[in-house]
C-alpha cells in the first residue's frame, strides 16, 4: 500500500516554501520515502503530496509546501537531492507568502451547512421521504463527481490522471466535507481507497436510522468513473458512524 496524501500541519505564519520533486522509486519506494523524510527531518511541514504518476512507470510525484525554519530553501533542496542521488527526475523551489499558500490549499466555500445543519436536513429527508432520500443524495453526488472529473479532463487533457483525481478530492475538502487521504492499494489503476477523515456527512448523520454514507460515496464514484473506468464501484469499509476513525471508501 503506498500512501499519496495528506495534510499534516497548520501554518505557523511568514513566509513558505513549495518545492515540487520527481523522483524513480527504483524498486525500493520505502527506501526513497525513508530518505526524503530524513531530509526534510525537523523541518515543518504544512502540506505533502506524494504519488505515483499514471503514465510513467516508476517515476513519483511530490509536492512539499513548509515554513521556514531556520534552514534556508537552498539547504533543504540540498538535502533532497542527496537523499534522493541518481533517482531524482527533477527539483523545483519557490518561497511564497503565507496568504498565497493558504489561497491554494483552502478553496473558498459556497453556502456550506454546518455538522447541525446538515443533521437537522438529513432528519428531515428521512422522515418524509425514507431511506429513498439517501439514494437520491447518493445519485446528486454521483453527478457532481462525474461532472467534476469530466471538467478537470477536458480543461487538463495531458496531465496524469491521479493528479487530477487529487484535485478532484481538493474540492470535496476544500467544500468542507472532510479530509482525504488517497492510497495505492495494488498495481492496477483502479486499486484505490481513499479515506475521508471527520467526515461532515456521517458525523451529521449520528442520529439519522438506517443511514449509508451517501454524497460522498456518491462523489466519490463518480469522479473514479469519469477519470479511470466506467466499470468502477466503491464500498464503504469503514466508517466513523461504526466506531471507526475514518471512513474508507475501496474501488472494487
Amino acid at each position: 500500500m503506498v500512501f499519496l496524501r495528506s495534510i499534516i500541519n497548520e501554518s505557523t505564519g511568514g513566509p513558505h516554501c513549495e518545492i515540487e520533486v520527481l523522483f524513480r522509486a527504483a524498486g525500493d519506494l520505502p527506501k526513497r520515502l525513508g530518505n526524503l523524510s530524513a531530509a526534510l527531518s525537523g523541518q515543518h511541514l504544512l502540506q505533502a503530496k506524494i504519488y505515483p504518476l499514471y503514465a510513467k512507470c516508476d517515476a513519483f510525484y511530490c509536492a512539499l509546501t513548509m515554513g521556514q525554519n531556520g534552514a534556508s530553501m537552498e539547504s533543504v533542496c540540498q538535502s533532497i537531492k542527496e537523499a534522493l542521488g541518481n533517482d531524482i527526475i527533477s527539483l523545483k523551489h519557490k518561497l511564497v507568502s503565507a496568504s498565497e499558500s493558504a489561497g491554494r490549499h483552502e478553496p473558498t466555500r459556497y453556502g456550506s451547512l454546518d455538522e447541525n445543519g446538515w443533521a437537522t436536513l438529513l432528519r428531515s429527508l428521512a422522515s418524509n421521504f425514507g431511506t429513498g432520500a439517501f439514494s437520491a443524495i447518493c445519485s446528486t453526488g454521483l453527478e457532481m463527481g462525474s461532472s467534476r472529473g469530466i471538467g478537470l479532463a477536458q480543461q487538463n487533457g495531458c496531465e496524469d490522471r491521479f493528479t487530477l483525481l487529487m484535485r478532484g478530492l481538493d474540492t470535496l475538502q476544500g467544500c468542507g466535507w472532510g479530509k482525504y487521504q488517497l492510497f495505492k492499494t495494488g498495481a492496477l489503476p483502479h486499486n484505490i481507497e481513499v479515506r475521508v477523515f471527520d467526515n461532515l456527512e456521517c458525523k451529521a448523520a449520528m442520529s439519522v436510522p438506517r443511514f449509508e454514507n451517501s454524497f460522498v460515496r456518491g462523489y466519490i464514484t463518480g469522479l473514479l468513473r469519469s477519470l479511470l473506468s466506467d466499470n468502477i464501484m466503491v464500498r464503504e469499509e469503514r466508517c466513523i458512524r461504526k466506531g471507526d476513525c475514518y471512513c474508507s471508501y475501496v474501488v472494487e
